[in-house]
């Protein structure tokens, strides 16, 4: 009895002593209902502590996480920053989180955060870290501020659930992630640093060796992008979706690579503009279509629009899984490089099939057996120029003839048909027979 008695102080103990603790330990709350309080709140919050608004309101203020890590609790409501107000500082932005330190925004809610100067809207330097857990951050555009997400030198912005809209997000610097639900423009800029898109984005920039990886599709309509995703300085991109970009005059193309740099499409490529490309290669790269290639040229008396072209600066490489058709004053391939190569699984339809070195190609101009030598492929169709002046070469597929067609011999075709046709009937037959059968077989 006594030692039941002794057991039942202990474990009495024992919860009074882990709630109190627990109750010592834990991180002081701070609320805020409107831009003093929450001016007082982020003073006065401890290390890893929570601002929880109580109330929607606009900050008449910027703020910085530069001394603790803060969390900030929606709890449902809106935080708007004024744009016109930023840290001139080191931070220069709207909202600054310093070197290693943390800005959580726990959801539900939305941090509504825009920059209406040259100062960022919010920006993570040297290992700082923001991170939406069930909240939302809205980036909106500005015409009169750099009003961007911006984080450098092994920041990391990050979505554990919630989102992240951008008008403009940048990574620079090794080790340096952005995460954003969807984006007007991204960039990565230096080996190591890597956007991820989740959804939508307008244009895609990738620079000195930085990877922008896009899981949804790339619809273009940035201002001032020549190219609807730019990779250069051996950077990569990675587009699950499909590709769109219309242009004008002053655009150039859908892709465009350079400096070995390379780009992965796995869905089709969709341009329209009075003279623009599909893909280009300048300066040398590598570039994979899975889809195709459309290129629609809207002015007729324009310069000619292309499906591919690969300039004469450096080499490249273009693989197109699909077809590329062109419609207009139109070029299917141009090869102005020696060193170069573009595969093409499906058919290419242009007003003109190829240009290489300015020499016009067309679609029967292609080699023998005998003549392509080492660098025929099985199934498919080489073309070049005869000798020595020129190894750049386009593969296309050779089409598969269909069990009712024979493209060499029409009458075959009509043979073939009647065989089948009479086939079908004699199975048929079979059928209706069996089918007799077993009713009479039911009956019985």
């Amino acid at each position: 009895m006594m030692k039941k008695i002794i057991m039942g102080l202990i474990l009495a103990f024992t919860g009074i002593a882990i709630f109190s603790f627990g109750d010592v330990f834990a991180a002081p709350l701070e609320t805020a209902s409107n831009a003093s309080e929450f001016s007082v709140a982020l003073a006065n919050v401890d290390g890893g502590g929570t601002i929880q608004l109580t109330a929607s309101f606009d900050l008449d203020d910027y703020f910085d996480v530069d001394t603790k890590d803060v969390t900030l609790g929606l709890n449902g409501y809106t935080l708007t920053t004024d744009g016109t107000l930023w840290n001139p500082g080191a931070g220069a932005a709207v909202v600054y989180v310093a070197d290693g330190y943390t800005l959580t925004v726990v959801g539900p809610g939305t941090l509504n955060v825009t920059s209406d100067t040259d100062g960022y809207a919010i920006r993570v330097a040297n290992g700082g870290v923001v991170s939406v857990d069930g909240g939302a951050i809205v980036n909106t555009y500005s015409s009169s501020g750099d009003s961007e997400l911006y984080a450098e030198y092994g920041s990391v912005i990050s979505i554990t659930d919630g989102e992240i809209s951008s008008y403009f997000a940048t990574a620079l610097g090794a080790g340096t992630t952005v995460t954003v639900s969807e984006a007007g423009m991204v960039e990565a800029e230096g080996i190591g640093a890597t956007v991820n898109v989740i959804g939508v984005v307008g244009n895609v920039w990738a620079d000195s060796g930085g990877t922008v990886n896009v899981y949804g599709n790339v619809i273009s309509g940035f201002p001032d992008m020549a190219c609807a995703a730019i990779a250069i300085g051996g950077s990569k991109i990675n587009i699950t979706g499909n590709m769109t970009f219309i242009g004008d005059f002053d655009d150039y193309a859908g892709i465009c690579a350079g400096d070995e740099s390379e780009v992965v499409l796995n869905g089709d490529i969709t341009v329209t503009g009075p003279e623009i490309a599909g893909v280009v290669i300048i300066g040398g790269g590598a570039i994979t279509i899975k889809g195709n290639i459309s290129v629609t040229q809207t002015i007729s008396d324009a310069n000619y629009v292309y499906g591919v072209r690969i300039e004469d600066i450096g080499n490249g490489s273009v693989y197109v899984k699909g077809s590329i058709v062109v419609v207009g004053n139109g070029i299917g391939v141009v090869l102005a490089s020696n060193d170069s190569s573009v595969i093409v699984d499906g058919i290419v339809t242009a007003s003109q099939f190829a240009y290489f070195l300015g020499i016009p190609i067309e679609a029967g101009d292609y080699f023998s057996e005998a003549q392509s030598g080492s660098l025929h492929k099985p199934g498919y169709k080489l073309y070049g120029l005869s000798g020595d002046i020129f190894d750049s070469y386009l593969w296309v597929k050779i089409p598969t003839v269909s069990p009712l067609e024979d493209i060499e011999n029409p009458a075959t075709s009509d043979i073939n048909a009647a065989m089948i046709i009479r086939t079908s009937l004699v199975a048929a037959a079979g059928i209706v027979c069996a089918a007799v059968g077993l009713t009479n077989k039911l009956r019985t």
